[in-house]
């Protein structure tokens, strides 16, 4: 939803800006703009709290964004440049702040050779998408920083999350020395410097996504890779009788693995707001009643780079599980004997 907002916000202060209208009829079309691209969103919410009693699933409380994912959110950024993350912090803030200079000193480079040879202002010589792009791009990264100090502080700053960035940048650094080529008295240099980005980032990208897409290929990605399907854990679950109840750290890739439905462990931490979960101590002793009498199970999945939350000590230090099968993708708890 926060890249959706960003795109709402952006699109109507776009009108309200970038128009040549009357500002009377702009703050119009804004309103009318804002109207209908939030209704779909307003369905969905009122939908979410009548099936749910939530709109969001989130509470708003104030936790501010942490420096552990500000440094995430600037690795990712300078990763995309091939900028390892072990390099130091300064070096990483001097390769956004070279990027980014390079780039506004390219805009306004363009600007003022446009009002050399037009009588409008020099940023209106620029292409309407360029400049939605130039409002978007600090509009999502604010409604992020926003987010995550406000809505949810589990919200990475990963790939994923700022892969939307990642494609605006690209297109401006492709733009600016085209752009320039149109107004400048010598073109060709600038041509040549676009062809020439644009090779590089190929081959920049190429280096690292080639071998990984030969790894997937071979190998499988995810909950579809080979390790996966094969699992003897997977197999065991799937081999439960069907009335069973299954709890897990990660009921999704159960219900992927095997077509069975489970139920996710109760939160030690509740990340979204960064505070522990009261409740907790209660939630497990009930999913312990469930367990009795062999009703249920727990399957605690071993997955690389997912918090596990609650941890397997948490889950053993209350309850009597018992270890019924384990290999490497995680194990099967019940309670006491498991008999």
């Amino acid at each position: 939803p926060i890249s959706g907002i960003a795109y709402i916000a952006a699109g109507g202060l776009g009108i309200l800006i970038l128009s040549r209208e009357k500002i009377r009829k702009r703050l119009m079309e804004t309103i009318v703009f804002w109207m209908i691209s939030v209704l779909p969103l307003g369905v969905v919410l009122i939908r979410n709290v009548l099936d749910r009693g939530s709109a969001t699933n989130r509470e708003l409380a104030f936790h501010l964004i942490s420096r552990a994912r500000l440094w995430e959110g600037l690795t990712t950024l300078t990763a995309w440049m091939g900028i390892p993350q072990q390099v130091p912090t300064w070096l990483h803030v001097l390769v956004l702040v070279v990027l980014f200079g390079l780039v506004s000193a390219g805009l306004i480079r363009g600007i003022r050779l446009s009002r050399t040879v037009s009588s409008q202002p020099g940023w209106r010589s620029l292409p309407g998408f360029i400049l939605l792009l130039l409002l978007w791009l600090p509009i999502y990264g604010g409604f992020l920083l926003i987010s995550i100090s406000f809505i949810d502080a589990n919200t990475p700053l990963d790939y994923r999350i700022l892969s939307p960035m990642l494609v605006g940048l690209l297109i401006l650094l492709l733009f600016v020395p085209g752009w320039l080529a149109s107004k400048s008295s010598s073109p060709r240099r600038w041509m040549w410097a676009t062809l020439i980005a644009g090779v590089l980032l190929m081959a920049a990208y190429a280096r690292v996504t080639l071998p990984t897409l030969r790894s997937y290929n071979i190998q499988g990605i995810g909950f579809s890779s080979v390790a996966w399907r094969n699992s003897p854990l997977i197999e065991a679950v799937e081999g439960e009788p069907d009335n069973l109840i299954i709890y897990s750290n990660a009921p999704d890739a159960i219900y992927l693995l095997t077509g069975r439905r489970a139920s996710s462990l109760p939160r030690k931490f509740e990340l979204a707001v960064d505070q522990a979960n009261p409740d907790f101590s209660k939630e497990v002793q009930e999913i312990g009643q469930h367990l009795l009498n062999d009703q249920g199970l727990i399957v605690f999945l071993a997955l690389d780079g997912r918090l596990s939350n609650p941890s397997e000590a948490d889950l053993t230090s209350l309850l009597p599980l018992t270890v019924t099968f384990q290999d490497a993708e995680g194990k099967i708890y019940r309670m006491g004997s498991g008999q």
